[in-house]
């Protein structure tokens, strides 16, 4: 981005540093109105020729009443100029703006790093969540790259899983609602033990309280679906059971990343790219929703 041109003072025709009291100066210029404008009625300016004295880059030393009377008559004004206790509180204001700028800075690197916790805690369950939103169209080319991944075993856990969840994908709000849900229990899919796998944000009462209120929204979201509260129960205990089954592949999964520990680590500076800056969050779009076809 290319400076503003300021021009020249309209002082002393110097080159201008900025508009200081309400025209273009240089910086001895202002400095020169501050200082001596407010000595105003105190003390007697007087030129020793004929007061008409030129002020240029070269001669505006020579006469301060010559000076300060061009200042003024080129639109300088007295008013602009700052108290003592008002440039504290300005300096002061400063200072806060500056603090304010900092803690926002360090708000929003600890939203970087709790995705990043997120991601790490939760890799496994992601591989495995990935899969059965590409399961509707999942077919040989892509079960093949399973296999050769994680190897044949391993692989048809998670084709398993992806058919036992895929039923839930098609209604979006609740596949949404189980991913917050799923996402907030901090660690639950992890195979490695660390003073980082269970904290996935800092103040974990509140993550507590943010799960209990999507389970809570899960649970009346599945009563407005079904006919009675005994079939949400059945859907209900169906989901926890297909979540579980679900869970013992991201712990298969876990186990082999677990055998790649230094490449994981590798990943960090990668998901910090992901996130160069704090972007807001999607809204739900429930004009799209679909109905949800109960899985009992």
């Amino acid at each position: 981005m290319k400076s503003r041109h300021i021009g020249l003072c309209l002082v002393c025709n110097d080159a201008a540093v900025g508009i200081n009291f309400g025209v273009p100066t240089c910086m001895p210029c202002k400095a020169f109105f501050r200082r001596n404008a407010v000595k105003l009625g105190t003390i007697d300016f007087i030129c020793q020729e004929d007061g008409d004295c030129p002020v240029t880059y070269e001669s505006r030393r020579i006469c301060n009443c010559c000076r300060l009377a061009k200042c003024f008559r080129v639109g300088m004004q007295k008013s602009l100029i700052l108290s003592d206790a008002q440039r504290l509180a300005r300096k002061e204001l400063v200072q806060q703006n500056r603090l304010k700028r900092g803690q926002s800075m360090t708000q929003n690197l600890s939203l970087v790093n709790d995705k990043i916790r997120l991601l790490r805690n939760h890799f496994g369950g992601m591989i495995t969540m990935n899969e059965l939103m590409l399961a509707r169209c999942m077919h040989e080319k892509a079960i093949a790259s399973i296999n050769n991944i994680f190897g044949f075993n391993l692989a048809k856990d998670i084709i398993d899983a992806s058919e036992r969840i895929l039923p839930y994908t098609y209604d979006p709000i609740l596949l949404k609602l189980i991913l917050i849900v799923r996402s907030l229990s901090s660690g639950i899919n992890r195979y490695r033990k660390d003073t980082d796998m269970d904290r996935i944000f800092n103040n974990t009462l509140a993550v507590f309280a943010g799960q209990s209120v999507y389970v809570e929204l899960l649970w009346r979201y599945i009563m407005s679906k079904v006919s009675s509260e005994q079939d949400a129960v059945k859907f209900f205990n169906k989901l926890i059971l297909d979540l579980l089954y679900l869970q013992r592949s991201c712990f298969a999964i876990e186990r082999n990343m677990y055998r790649l520990g230094h490449e994981i680590e590798q990943m960090k500076p990668l998901m910090q790219s992901m996130w160069p800056r704090i972007e807001n969050i999607d809204e739900i779009d429930y004009d799209n929703d679909m109905d949800m076809e109960p899985c009992l």
